[in-house]
């Protein structure tokens, strides 16, 4: 009689019937395969800044007060960001948004772009 050599965790059990006779999922207990490591922090080099604050100043129009602008124009920052990027994570609206924060102390006026 032959034994099993899957470990536990790669087992799967069976379809089990409900009492209607409806199948239920079953218990998978699978391991996926071992995927490589996602970054997960976006990486801002004085180029992307750059190009982060040279899109926001062609489309200063659509700011509001205090230079504060809408999700809309987020978006579209984080596509052209996306178009630009060269190392770590995609740089999504938010991040974006909150890398604009750290930035926009500087005013536009005194930028040469």
């Amino acid at each position: 009689m032959a034994t099993s050599t899957i470990p536990t965790s790669s087992r799967v059990k069976a379809k089990q019937k409900s009492r209607e006779g409806k199948e239920t999922a079953p218990d998978v207990l699978v391991d996926p395969e071992p995927q490589p490591e996602a970054c997960t922090t976006s990486h801002w080099t004085a180029e992307d800044e750059s190009t982060l604050v040279a899109f926001l100043i062609e489309h200063k129009a659509e700011a509001g007060d205090g230079m504060n602008f809408k999700a809309t124009t987020w978006k579209a920052v984080a596509i052209e960001m996306e178009r630009h990027r060269t190392k770590g994570a995609v740089k999504g609206h938010l991040a974006c948004k909150n890398k604009y924060t750290c930035v926009h102390c500087f005013p536009f006026a005194s930028l040469n772009i």
